[in-house]
């Protein structure tokens, strides 16, 4: 008996798996990029995404494309269950950011349906907006991963070596960014020089001095 419901036990997790594979194959498209947003369907939108679950589309995720367009996005995404959002800006549209507007997006990542981040990055191919306005948003991004590594720096004037006293705040990031940049713009390589100062008390691990050459 315990022989025969063995052989039962994995029979029906053959016939289980085959079912749930055909019901993935003839039913749950994903379709994992789509701008449902767009002006294009305003006259049908509702109708049209209506009908999607029964021709086959199960899940949707819907990609923003600027502000007002992750504002739509979110909106599809709370007034139909199948329907997801990646928020983001494209490069097109990078004119229209600054910090506000990056911590608007940064808090709206933070919402159930939202599980991807797009559109962004940067696109030369349509040269529709100037470049240096799309690197504007990659150095301002740039900038705050630097402020997550960086430890405080204090200036300190060689008379008041060892007080407080005159001693002022250097903001690095805008001092790595704003002079020390602009000064490797032409180079191809060979920025650092690294000079290994010994191990570190506690976990041994090799400490080194980089410097900028």
């Amino acid at each position: 008996m315990q022989e025969f419901f063995a052989k039962f036990s994995k029979k029906f997790k053959k016939l289980k798996f085959k079912i749930i594979a055909e019901r993935v194959k003839t039913e749950m498209i994903f379709e994992s990029h789509a701008h449902y947003d767009d002006d294009a369907f305003d006259t049908d939108r509702d109708t049209l995404l209506s009908e999607l679950q029964e021709n086959g589309i199960g899940y949707v995720m819907n990609i923003s494309s600027s502000l007002s367009s992750v504002q739509a996005t979110l909106s599809l995404a709370e007034k139909y269950s199948f329907i997801y959002a990646a928020v983001g800006v494209h490069p097109d549209n990078t004119g229209e950011l600054n910090d506000e507007s990056f911590a608007w997006l940064k808090e709206q990542c933070k919402k159930e349906k939202v599980l991807a981040v797009g559109e962004i990055g940067l696109d030369y191919y349509w040269d529709s907006v100037e470049r240096d306005v799309q690197d504007q948003a990659s150095r301002l991004h740039a900038r705050r991963q630097m402020l997550k590594v960086l430890y405080p720096v204090k200036d300190v004037p060689e008379k008041a070596a060892g007080r407080k006293r005159n001693t002022k705040d250097v903001d690095m990031v805008a001092k790595l960014f704003d002079e020390i940049a602009p000064k490797y713009v032409n180079r191809n390589g060979g920025y650092t020089r690294i000079v290994k100062i010994g191990q570190r008390k506690g976990d041994a691990a090799m400490e080194v001095l980089l410097e900028l050459v």
